[in-house]
C-alpha cells in the first residue's frame, strides 16, 4: 500500500494539498537539510486539513517562519503535544538521513529527547477495516480505550464488536 492509498484509507483523504517549495526551503535555511521522509510529507501533504486540524500541533513549515522556537530547538520539531507537554522531533545530527528516527522529549526532559513510550503502558491497536482503528491501553486499572474511523459505515461496524465492553469515562 502507497502512502497515497494509506492516508485515503485512514483519514478519507482524495485530495492531498502540500506545501510550496520556497516554505520547504526557508525550513532548509534554518536546519541545512531536512530528511526526505519529511520533506516528501510535507510536499504531498504538509497542509492537508484532514491531517492538521487536529487536537496538537503538528509542526510544518509555515511555523516554523512564523515562530522562533522551533529553529531554535536541537530537533525539527514535528509535533508539539499538549500545549507543549511532549514534542517529537528528530535530531539535528540525523537531518541528512533519508528516514531517521524520531525522539520524543517530555517537558522535563533537560536534554536530547529518548525513545521511549511516554504513556508508560502497553498500548495495543485493533482494527477490523482498513479505515477505522481502536486503541487499548492497558493504565493498570481500569483498561482505557480511543477509536474513530473514516466513515460512518465503518465506525457503525467496529461498534458492533465493541458494544457492551465496557462504559465511557
Amino acid at each position: 500500500m502507497n502512502l497515497l492509498e494509506l492516508f485515503r484509507n485512514l483519514y478519507g483523504v482524495d485530495q492531498p494539498q502540500g506545501c510550496t517549495d520556497g516554505e520547504i526551503a526557508a525550513v532548509k535555511e534554518i536546519f541545512g537539510a531536512i530528511p526526505a521522509v519529511v520533506e516528501d510529507f510535507w510536499r504531498t501533504f504538509g497542509r492537508t486539513p484532514q491531517l492538521n486540524y487536529v487536537q496538537d500541533t503538528w509542526i510544518l513549515p509555515e511555523h516554523y517562519s512564523k515562530w522562533t522556537w522551533p529553529g531554535e530547538s536541537q530537533y525539527l520539531i514535528l509535533l508539539n503535544e499538549n500545549q507543549g507537554v511532549c514534542r517529537a522531533g528528530i535530531r539535528r545530527e540525523d537531518l541528512s538521513l533519508p528516514d531517521p528516527p524520531v525522539y520524543t522529549q517530555m517537558e522535563e526532559d533537560d536534554h536530547p529527547g529518548v525513545l521511549k513510550n511516554w504513556m508508560e503502558m502497553e498500548v495495543t491497536f485493533y482494527s477490523n477495516r482498513p479505515d477505522n482503528l481502536l486503541v487499548i491501553m492497558d493504565a493498570g486499572d481500569p483498561y482505557q480505550a480511543l477509536f474513530g474511523a473514516v466513515t460512518e459505515e465503518s465506525y457503525l461496524e467496529m461498534m458492533d464488536v465493541m458494544e457492551g465492553l465496557g462504559e465511557p469515562i
